[in-house]
């Protein structure tokens, strides 16, 4: 652009082409094509931004609106004039219409080639549906059974004092529904003590656990703790003829039981002792035994069955007085008594001699003696009666009119005071006997 002059219009050419909307910048350098090297460029320089507006889009052409028709003004009505009579109007000549002219008929199109019936296709096979299989019902869901959750025994300890003794020990299963209440013994230690089903042997000193486990499967178990403290429960015993000894159990043997139920049997087959009577304290029991003649017997003490203590009593003499008694007796019997006599006669005869054959006399001395002063008292003739009732196979009891109660011996009875007699079982009934003799 040259200096002179002021403005400068860029138009649009194929080179160089506007576009609507497109902003353009243009720099404006002052510019010296006479000076040399860079010296033709001046320092004006100026940058310009122009922006080619876009033409409104043309908006089309409105149709114009009618003109709305003036209303006429309403005149006034004129006085009506009658109507002439109006002249008949001409007839008018009507004018001929031309003969249309006929259309050309239209050519028909050729009759269609009948086309071959298309075969027809015989109808598929219906498919025959396949059932479907029924449904095996499932079978009903099995509960499973109930298992053992506890068990209790009856006892949780137990101490067993003699080899063979036994104990019964019962558990209970809970819960109650359970499906098996099976039980399964065991002994920890069957040199000690065996079970079988429940029931609790001992065999010799020492412990063990019984447990009682169930057998369902489910580990549930109980114990109990046994002890078997078996005591040197035999006892050797020496005694003299004439001598008496009182033996039995004490609270030194056996500390957890009670001694008033503890039993006596006594084996004394060639009566080489004489039982003078049992005792029992809270601390022991005991029987008292003299030796009679040269002899052995066996007393065992036992308790709810079981065996305490088994003494072997040796007699080692004689003892003279009692062998005096015994001749005595055998010489009786045999004056009184004959083979063919039943028990009811001879025990009747014994009782007799006795009252006839012997005064009365309170205090009298013990029947070793008695016999050959010819007295007797309750106690005395007692003796001499349940001896010859021993002798003729009855079974005898000692009695106290105090108590009423029966013993085997006779010392039981006099230690419970008043006057004693004797009874004898005859026939499945006890009958009295009294061979005391009458009072003078």
């Amino acid at each position: 652009m040259s200096s002179k002059k002021t403005g400068y219009t860029h138009k649009s050419s194929k080179k160089y082409p506007l576009k609507q909307g497109k902003t353009y910048q243009y720099r404006i350098r002052g510019y010296n094509k006479k000076a040399k090297g860079n010296k033709k460029w001046g320092k004006y320089s100026s940058v310009k931004k122009v922006k080619v507006p876009k033409k409104p889009a043309a908006k089309p052409t409105e149709a114009p609106k009618p003109t709305a028709a003036p209303k006429p003004t309403t005149a006034p009505k004129p006085t009506a004039v009658p109507k002439p009579t109006a002249a008949p109007k001409p007839t008018a000549t009507p004018i001929p219409k031309p003969t249309a002219i006929p259309k050309p008929t239209a050519i028909p199109k050729p009759t269609a080639i009948p086309q071959p019936t298309k075969p027809v296709q015989p109808a598929k096979p219906t498919a025959t549906p396949i059932p479907k299989p029924t449904a095996v019902p499932q079978p009903t869901a099995i509960p499973k059974p109930v298992k053992v959750s506890s068990i209790t025994l009856n006892q949780t300890s137990l101490t067993m004092t003699s080899k063979g003794q036994t104990a019964s020990l019962t558990a209970t299963v809970t819960p109650d529904n359970a499906a098996n209440k099976n039980i399964t013994w065991s002994s920890s230690n069957s040199s000690v003590v065996t079970v079988v089903d429940g029931t609790v042997t001992a065999v010799a000193n020492g412990t063990a656990d019984i447990t009682a486990t169930a057998a369902d499967g489910s580990g549930v178990s109980a114990k109990c703790s046994v002890t078997v403290r078996v005591p040197n429960n035999v006892r050797n015993i020496t005694l003299e003829g004439g001598k008496s000894k009182a033996i039995g159990p004490d609270i030194d043997d056996f500390d957890n039981i009670d001694f008033k139920q503890v039993a006596f049997d006594i084996k004394n087959e060639n009566n080489s002792i004489n039982i003078l009577g049992l005792h029992a304290t809270e601390y022991a029991a005991g029987v008292t035994v003299k030796g009679l003649i040269h002899g052995t017997a066996i007393i065992v003490a036992k308790y709810n069955g079981n065996v305490l203590l088994t003494y072997n009593i040796t007699v080692t003499s004689d003892w003279k007085e009692y062998l005096g008694y015994a001749s005595w007796k055998k010489t009786v019997e045999s004056q009184i008594w004959t083979n063919s006599m039943a028990l009811k006669d001879k025990l009747d005869a014994a009782q007799n001699y006795i009252k006839t054959h012997f005064k009365y006399k309170n205090g009298a001395p013990q029947y070793v003696y008695a016999y050959a002063e010819g007295i007797a008292d309750c106690f005395t003739a007692s003796d001499f009666f349940g001896d010859f009732a021993k002798d003729a196979g009855a079974q005898v009891k000692y009695v106290s009119t105090h108590t009423g109660n029966m013993y085997d011996y006779i010392a039981d009875a006099v230690s419970d005071g008043g006057h004693v007699f004797n009874r004898v079982l005859l026939n499945g009934q006890w009958v009295n006997y009294d061979a005391q003799p009458p009072l003078s």
